[in-house]
This record gives structure tokens, C-alpha cells and sequence, in this order.
């Protein structure tokens, strides 16, 4: 009821944050969403007094306006006029206006509190309802008995609530069963390195006997049998010395969750140097040249590292072709991580293998072509993921391979 208020004046009501709860008559939507900061607000807020005069409404406007505070629902009753209409050059003219306007008002407040009552108690409910969701109750809903906006209001709510508390219980479910699948698999990947280092331990003594005792019975006899006890003899002596190196190769591929080293700042390229240097005889043996990029310095387990260089390089020199061996380490910065890449020349790889040779104890090739038990790589890979980071491979078959590893900045 805007009566005695002329062409700018308006009464409403707003709660104790500041927030209108009835219609503007200058903005559309108002009630729920309007905030209003002004001085009278602010005053009852703080716990001050009522106040009548001129100040800045909602919009920025200068208005002539009084408050009544209302202690029964902690709201604020505001009657304003822009004060451009207020004080018109008719000054006595104005002052008449503005006092019936300020009556009409009054007179007005109170159909305004029967108004703001009837929309007080399901507008509580839905506040309730909220705070109570947004504490944790997610049954949390609130009485929807209006046909108008704030029924409309309320329904929306209950919907909202009501699809959050699926995906939220959805998630939490999905989010425990995950937790228990990580711990199950933590145990178990211990449980199995434990299995691997002890039973590769436990059979280091006994097979040194056994490869021990072939290897007299191949001095001692050899040429004093047949030709067939000669060559069942060297397959004993072969077969006790590969099983010697397949098991210090289980070993290795135990201790690096187990036996690496706290990261620390490493340069690469000091990585680099001592890999080539402990490869000095295979890389005269075959010519390869080894260049490489300006290196970082990352977060990481030297003596690590420079076991992943070595597999690589070792590997690109191992598998060459007949050209000579060439063999270029480089790195780019991204956004989170480092990525390394050893590029060679050699023979290549069938992209259906590609994941196969990250495999322990994997081989493409017969032991009479290449030697080797296939540890490498999978040890390569094992600590690359303790390091936090990736490892693959691109190559065609014939026209070398680059293999890739990341390790994250920290």
C-alpha cells in the first residue's frame, strides 16, 4: 500500500541481514534476493535507535524515509521517498506531503505486519530448512502449503535437497569403497614384496650350491663322459646361472619401494654423466654417441635415476641396428612436471608391444639374440611410479624408439 506516497515512495520490510522480504517497486524480484546496506539498517542492526531523515536507499537515491524496528520476527519496517519528490520548491507544500505520507505510512505498517506474518512462517521454515541441510542434515525439507512464489520457492528447495542427498550419499558410498580398495591393494602390494624379497633371499644359498657343484662337475668330467652327459651338464650349469640372475634381478625389482633413497635436489645432468660413465665399455664396444639437452635439476633419488637412464641408454645401445648407435636425452618444462625423452636409432618396436615390455621378466626376443632377462624396463617403470611420474614409449618398428618419463615438480 503505496497511498500518500506519490510517484517514488514505497514501504518495505527487510529481515535482520539486510535481506527484503516483501516486493520492491523498483526492482523485480526482490524479496529473498534484494540486500539492502543503508543507514537505518545498519543502526537497528548494531542495535541502535529507529531514525527518520534523509539518507542513501538501496538504489544510491537520496530519499527522505523512517524506520520501525519489529523485535517479534527481529525486522526492519522501512517508509521512503526519493527526496527529489520530497522536497519540492513548494517547501511548506512538501513538508504537508511528507508528514501524510509518513502517516499513511504508519497507518500502512500495520497492514504490512498482518501482510508480513502471513509469509513470516513459511518463509522460516525454508531458512530453517536450508541451515539445517547446509549443517549436514540432508533430509533436511521444508512444508510446501503456498500456491505463489514462495511455494514455488520451497519446492525448488525440497527438489534440490533431494537430488543433492542422492549424489552426496552416492558419493560418500563410492568414496568409502574406494578407501578400502586402496588399503586392500597398499596390504597386498607389501604383502607381495615381502614374498618376493624373502623367497629370492631365501633361495640365493641353495642355488649357489647347485650352480656351484654343476659348474665342478663341468670341469672335472667334461670330456671324460659321452657327448650327451657333456651337454646335460652345460644345460645344468646354463640353466643354475640364469635362474641366479633372474632371481638377483626379482631382488632388484623388490628393493625399490624398499631400498630407495629420500628425494633430494638432483641435477640431471650429473644423472647423466655417471650413466654414461658406467656404460664407458658397451659404448666404445659399439661407437654410440651419447648427446643430450640442457638438463634440469628435479626432486628425486639419484642412485635411481640413474638406473632408469642406464636401462634406457643400455637398451637403445643393446638393440641397435647396423648404423651406428646414436642416442639424444633431452627435457621440457610443463605446467606441473618435467618431461624426459631418450631417443635412439635402433630397431624399433611393434606398437602392439608396447605395453608388454613394461612387463617383469618380458622379452620380444630370444635369449641367442639379445641378452638380457627383460628386468629392466619393468624396474624403469617401478621407479618412475615411486617418483610419482609416467613412462611410455613411441617407435616404429625399423625407425628407432623415444621413450618418455615424467617426474613432477615439487
Amino acid at each position: 500500500n503505496r497511498t500518500g506516497l506519490g510517484e517514488t515512495g514505497e514501504v518495505y520490510i527487510v529481515d535482520g541481514d539486510g535481506t527484503m522480504l516483501t516486493e520492491s517497486r523498483f526492482i523485480d524480484g526482490a524479496p529473498l534476493r534484494q540486500k539492502v546496506y543503508t543507514e537505518p539498517v545498519s543502526k537497528i542492526a548494531e542495535g541502535g535507535a529507529e531514525m527518520a531523515g534523509v539518507y542513501s536507499d538501496y538504489r544510491g537515491v537520496p530519499v527522505v524515509g523512517a524506520s520501525r524496528y519489529i523485535p517479534e520476527y527481529g525486522w526492519i519496517l522501512l517508509s521512503e521517498m526519493d527526496e527529489s519528490e520530497a522536497f519540492t520548491p513548494i517547501r511548506t507544500l512538501g513538508i504537508v506531503v511528507l508528514v501524510v505520507g509518513l502517516v499513511a505510512a504508519a497507518a500502512a505498517a500495520g497492514v504490512g505486519i498482518v501482510f508480513s506474518t502471513s509469509v513470516s512462517r513459511p518463509i522460516k521454515r525454508l531458512t530453517d530448512a536450508t541451515r539445517r541441510f547446509a549443517g549436514g542434515d540432508l533430509g533436511a525439507r521444508t512444508e510446501v502449503t503456498r500456491r505463489d512464489e514462495i511455494g514455488d520457492l520451497a519446492k525448488s528447495f525440497n527438489a534440490m535437497a533431494q537430488g543433492l542427498e542422492v549424489e552426496i550419499t552416492e558419493h560418500k558410498l563410492a568414496e568409502g569403497k574406494l578407501s578400502r580398495t586402496v588399503t586392500d591393494l597398499e596390504r597386498s602390494n607389501a604383502e607381495l614384496q615381502q614374498f618376493a624379497y624373502v623367497a629370492s633371499h631365501d633361495l640365493q644359498e641353495p642355488l649357489r650350491m647347485v650352480a656351484s657343484y654343476t659348474q665342478l662337475l663341468a670341469r672335472r668330467y667334461k670330456g671324460n663322459l659321452d657327448a650327451d652327459a657333456d651337454e646335460f651338464i652345460a644345460f645344468a650349469v646354463d640353466g643354475a646361472n640364469r635362474m641366479q640372475t633372474l632371481i638377483n634381478d626379482l631382488l632388484q625389482y623388490s628393493r625399490v619401494g624398499t631400498r630407495g633413497k629420500p628425494f633430494e635436489l638432483t641435477n640431471t645432468k650429473t644423472v647423466l654423466d655417471q650413466t654414461v660413465s658406467n656404460l664407458d665399455v658397451a659404448i666404445k664396444e659399439s661407437g654410440a654417441v651419447i648427446t643430450h639437452d640442457t638438463l634440469p635439476t628435479v626432486m628425486a633419488d639419484a642412485t635411481q635415476l640413474t638406473q632408469v637412464f642406464q636401462n634406457l641408454i643400455s637398451n637403445a645401445i643393446k638393440f641397435r641396428s647396423k648404423e651406428t648407435p646414436r642416442v639424444h636425452v633431452s627435457a621440457k618444462e610443463k605446467e606441473n612436471e618435467w618431461v624426459f625423452s631418450v631417443r635412439d636409432n635402433g630397431i624399433g618396436i611393434d606398437p602392439q608391444y608396447f605395453d608388454r615390455i613394461f612387463v617383469i621378466f618380458q622379452r620380444l626376443h630370444g635369449k641367442t639374440e639379445y641378452p638380457g632377462t627383460g628386468i629392466g624396463l619393468a624396474v624403469s617403470k617401478r621407479i618412475v611410479e615411486r617418483h610419482e611420474g609416467r613412462i611410455w614409449v613411441e617407435s616404429k618398428e625399423g625407425k628407432g624408439s623415444t621413450f618418455y618419463f615424467t617426474i613432477p615438480k615439487r
